[in-house]
């Protein structure tokens, strides 16, 4: 079994194809997206190059001059291994399980515009066997030698012969009593269990009759109810009180007219905001890919005034009517965002996810 060694790594940049000319064999675990994603939308294709097989002929010659051939450039296939996709957004990274000899190199290439890591381990798949009950016989002879037995303990190898035999009709003499005596306890046993049997019949028929009687109605008319009936009644109650509590949860979740989604994690115990009042915001703005853009999370609060155009629209449209102290998870389309402009480290036509709690209302 393979035995992981070291952390291997190689970034592969786009235009440019790779050779890896490993000093061990290592694996390939890993391929995933750099820190900055330059294209939003774009699809990556990881490639892999091989070392293109000599020809019959080529051998031959290889075989007559060696300096020679070393001396030749590495030749590759023409045509690539495709090994993956990676997708802003969707497939951030995926996992290999790819094992490359050192002894033969290859080439890495991919496509679109951003930048890919791939991670591994060098490994040795041929670590030495850990030692496992493995003695030295001639050790255990030596630790034995019956030479350094004292004399006064020794005997005659015929008397411990017959002390054996002795020993062993003595062992089966005891077994055959042991024996018997079981057999016997146990016909004792079977003779003083079966009355019990009846005694617990004639238990389960006064039970059933208990039950019954239970079951018949009241003098008010209504039915007694049995232990059984009424776990069951309670379990319902809770069930009901659980799906109850889910359908609050799914109440907290809306979309605006415009596609906005609001999530409310807290629900505040303040007024809730309306168009015209100014409110103070702490929030974090993030990217789909996890790229956290702008924020405001300490010191003085972002303020403006809610409905006036002061900021997008799906911050216009998505704070109204929450109250404060409420914290809440904004998802925002381009087309109530910033469109198709790009702006800072923002993209053109990107979805907004944005982090927000409201501090106060004025």
């Amino acid at each position: 079994m393979a035995v992981s060694i070291a952390i291997w790594s190689q970034v592969l940049t786009p235009g440019r194809r790779v050779r890896v000319i490993p000093g061990a064999d290592f694996r390939l675990t890993t391929a995933t997206f750099g820190e900055d994603v330059v294209d939003e939308k774009g699809r990556s294709t990881i490639k892999l190059y091989r070392l293109a097989m000599p020809e019959d002929d080529e051998e031959d010659d290889e075989e007559e001059d060696e300096d020679e051939d070393e001396e030749k450039e590495l030749t590759f296939e023409k045509e690539p291994v495709v090994i993956g996709h990676l997708i802003p957004g969707k497939i951030e990274s995926q996992l290999f399980d790819l094992v490359f000899s050192e002894e033969e190199p290859v080439e890495f290439e991919i496509t679109g515009k951003n930048k890919i890591h791939l991670v591994g381990n060098y490994i040795d798949q041929n670590p030495l066997p850990l030692p496992d009950g493995e003695y030295d016989s001639e050790g255990d002879d030596d630790a034995y030698d019956l030479d350094e037995v004292s004399s006064d303990v020794a005997m005659d190898p015929n008397d411990l012969l017959m002390e054996d035999s002795d020993s062993d009709e003595s062992v089966h003499a005891t077994i055959e009593e042991v024996k018997e005596k079981e057999v016997v306890t146990k016909s004792e046993k079977k003779d003083k269990k079966r009355p019990r049997e009846s005694t617990e019949g004639e238990a389960e028929v006064e039970v059933s009759k208990k039950d019954k009687k239970k079951k018949q109605k009241l003098e008010s008319g209504a039915a007694a109810p049995v232990n059984g009936d009424a776990e069951k009644k309670e379990s319902k109650k809770e069930d009901k009180k659980e799906k109850d509590g889910k359908k609050e949860k799914k109440k907290t979740i809306r979309t605006t007219k415009s596609g906005v989604t609001v999530d409310v994690r807290t629900e505040g115990k303040g007024p809730a905001a309306k168009n015209g009042q100014k409110l103070s915001m702490r929030y974090i703005g993030k990217l789909q890919n996890g790229h956290v853009f702008d924020k405001n999370v300490k010191g003085s609060p972002f303020t403006f005034t809610l409905g006036k155009g002061e900021v997008i629209k799906g911050w216009d449209e998505g704070l109204a009517g929450l109250n404060v102290g409420t914290e809440a998870v904004l998802t925002i389309p381009p087309s109530a965002a910033y469109g198709n402009k790009k702006m800072d480290d923002i993209p053109a036509n990107s979805t907004l996810t944005f982090e927000v709690k409201v501090l106060s209302i004025k």
